[in-house]
């Protein structure tokens, strides 16, 4: 993938984004009336679990496109942690969904009409975004947390959309390996893509190894950023993520915990304010802790961390 092409995609990219923020419609509906809809639910008001989920969506999208862009034109923006928030809500509602009818059992599951085994309830897709954004964002603590609850609910059975997926297989495994935890193949049978495999077997390597590396997984990522088609969905397709090398920075992350110097590695997806770590921990916006505060006394499935 020749540089010029890269800059094209990634300037074509950041102008879909500024246009769709832009668009009225999503001022109204994705951002203010999803806003609406989290206060009533906070309020203690009756709101359909549904709308709220889609609210959590809504606004993780928002947020996240919102806080690439001002990152990308050197404004101070807390928007892109924001949006890890609504992922961390949407992922413990779901998951506490799957927990409960696990716990009641065969027998109660049907006599209470729900189906059972329980169908799986969360993306694999995402939850492999959640992981790596909670350690790009510098959540470490809770992205361990996260990372742990992910390989017990490969065995769980809580994941769709695992056949197809590019992204999880690889950030579990890094994780596993990080963490000296053994993986069966049996858990984890999907393969890791060919431009990933090099990053896990460098994973300790000395920065000028790993380089060729990172810019592979660069191109492959941006290879995943485009829309969705009939035959095909991509890793990286909404939100933040066409210009948010969140996985290359979930590696970083990693590296940097190991006591490891990352490369300076010349792409445009590394090169520009939000392909770095940030210096600033993330932390929640106050207009949404009461939201955060809400979902996570009731609703079991909150990991537990000591930053959450």
């Amino acid at each position: 993938m020749s540089s010029s092409h890269v800059h094209l995609q990634i300037e074509q990219a950041l102008a879909e984004k500024k246009s769709w923020l832009a668009d009225e419609f999503n001022q109204q509906f994705l951002c203010q009336k999803s806003l609406e809809t989290l206060d009533e639910f906070v309020a203690g008001r009756e709101s359909h679990i549904g709308k709220v989920l889609g609210s959590f969506t809504s606004l993780s999208h928002w947020f996240g496109v919102k806080g690439v862009i001002d990152i990308l034109e050197g404004r101070s923006s807390n928007y892109l942690c924001d949006s890890f928030w609504f992922d961390m809500f949407h992922h413990t509602v779901m998951n506490s969904s799957f927990q409960t009818t696990k716990k009641e059992g065969a027998f109660r599951a049907i006599i209470k009409r729900k189906v059972w085994p329980p169908r799986p309830t969360i993306s694999f897709n995402d939850q492999g975004l959640l992981l790596a954004k909670s350690f790009a964002l510098g959540l470490v603590p809770l992205g361990e947390a996260i990372g742990h609850q992910s390989l017990a609910g490969l065995k769980d059975g809580i994941f769709y959309g695992r056949s197809q997926n590019q992204l999880t297989p690889f950030l579990l495994t890094a994780f596993a390996k990080w963490k000296q935890i053994p993986l069966p193949p049996e858990d984890l049978p999907e393969a890791i893509p060919d431009a990933y495999v090099p990053l896990l077997d460098k994973l300790t390597s000395p920065p000028e190894k790993i380089q060729t590396a990172l810019m592979t997984a660069c191109n492959f990522h941006l290879s995943r950023s485009r829309m969705p088609d009939d035959w095909n969905t991509y890793e990286f397709s909404h939100g933040p993520y066409p210009v948010y090398p969140v996985e290359i920075l979930f590696l970083f992350r990693i590296r940097q915990l190991l006591g490891l110097e990352n490369p300076e590695v010349d792409h445009p997806l590394l090169n520009s304010p939000v392909g770095k770590l940030p210096e600033i921990k993330c932390a929640i916006s106050p207009q949404f802790e009461p939201l955060r505060d809400k979902i996570r006394s009731e609703y079991s499935a909150w990991p537990a961390a000591t930053d959450s």
